[in-house]
């Protein structure tokens, strides 16, 4: 996601230009966080390949990628929780939120959508497979309606959660943090009855209203403004570690007692997951990394993670059909080596994309 905060400092006095330095010194920690939630979703997508492919490929190589993987399952929460720490805290206008921050989204949505529908469309057309304008016309809208990639469905998600986010906003800023931590234990409840073997024994009571990935940016509301204290880090870094744990683990038994890849402790609803999530979040916000010099390359990256993330499914299409893959060599060298060229392809085309006329509104 873009970053949140825009900061214009022409035209104001000199006080007004220190209150927004301060400020934007404050939201260090979001920048990382997204930064490193943007390289975390290649990661994942990359070592996906391995760890889908459970029994099918050698149990030392599923298990690299299982670590991998498990390591960067917060990276969709995590850019949840960051809109709802960035955007809860104000009240807007319907009007002016939705020109902000909907069209912001739609227009490289858009674009990038029809790229990935094109490409589809070229590659029937290379085996063989001819349409008319109608027929044509027909794929695009279903396209468009079900997601030109899958990794798209992230996208729909967000703009169904920056819907009811002026209304959401309005209870922010009027609830006390004891009422706010009451939504979120209601909503992981919600989650929990939803385990194996739970949902049967749950009484028949409709939690629509706790259900749903709204809860991560309130949990990323209430971790950024009411969530402090000396241990917060250490916290956040025990929580992180055990949520990763029993991702990996969680996941090797389950798929081995189904003698096939069992992705339940991967999805981001899942217990293991938001605590994972949950833990990175406090941890980067208290610890303050210590980047020096190489934070102009996090601040780039959060700066164009939106077109990053658009885009780097296009890239790794690419990149596997030419055979570079995260088997090319052993993952653990592998995964590494196609996410950093699939970074780098992806920012670039980003950048690129942002610098010519008209640019800037579909690159992401």
């Amino acid at each position: 996601m873009r970053r949140v905060l825009q900061f214009h400092l022409s035209g104001l006095n000199d006080q007004q230009s220190i209150n927004m330095h301060h400020q934007k010194k404050k939201f260090v920690w979001a920048n990382d966080l997204r930064a490193l939630a943007t390289v975390s979703v290649i990661i994942l997508h990359v070592s996906s390949g391995i760890v889908n492919k459970y029994g099918d490929v050698p149990q030392s190589e599923w298990w690299i990628a299982n670590v991998f993987d498990s390591l960067v399952r917060f990276c969709v929460p995590v850019f949840l929780m960051l809109t709802g720490a960035l955007i809860l805290p104000k009240s807007y206008k319907l009007g002016e939120f939705f020109k902000k921050r909907i069209t912001r989204i739609l227009l490289p949505f858009l674009f990038w959508s029809l790229i990935y529908i094109a490409y589809k469309i070229y590659l029937k057309r290379e085996h063989g497979i001819e349409m008319d304008f109608w027929q044509t016309y027909s794929y695009i809208v279903y396209q468009l309606k079900t997601g030109a990639s899958y990794h798209l469905w992230y996208v729909y998600m967000l703009i169904g959660v920056y819907l009811i986010i002026p209304l959401v906003s309005k209870w922010i800023v009027n609830s006390s943090g004891k009422e706010i931590f009451y939504y979120i234990i209601v909503w992981i409840c919600v989650l929990l009855f939803n385990l194996p073997g739970v949902n049967p024994s749950v009484p028949n009571i409709d939690f629509t209203y706790f259900s749903g990935y709204l809860g991560y940016p309130i949990l990323g509301y209430l971790l950024a403004y009411k969530i402090e204290g000396k241990r917060a880090k250490t916290m956040g870094l025990l929580l992180f570690i055990t949520g990763v744990i029993v991702t990996m683990i969680g996941t090797y038994l389950s798929s081995e007692n189904d003698g096939d890849f069992n992705g339940y402790f991967y999805t981001y609803l899942s217990p293991n997951v938001i605590i994972t999530a949950a833990g990175l979040f406090v941890f980067i916000k208290h610890y303050h990394l210590p980047l020096g010099k190489f934070r102009l390359v996090t601040n780039l990256i959060s700066k164009y993670s939106f077109g990053i993330y658009l885009s780097h499914v296009f890239i790794l299409t690419q990149l596997s059909d030419a055979g570079f893959t995260a088997s090319f060599i052993n993952p653990l060298i592998g995964i590494p080596c196609v996410t950093i060229v699939c970074l780098l392809a992806s920012f670039t085309v980003t950048f690129l994309l942002s610098k010519i006329p008209l640019g800037k509104h579909v690159s992401g």
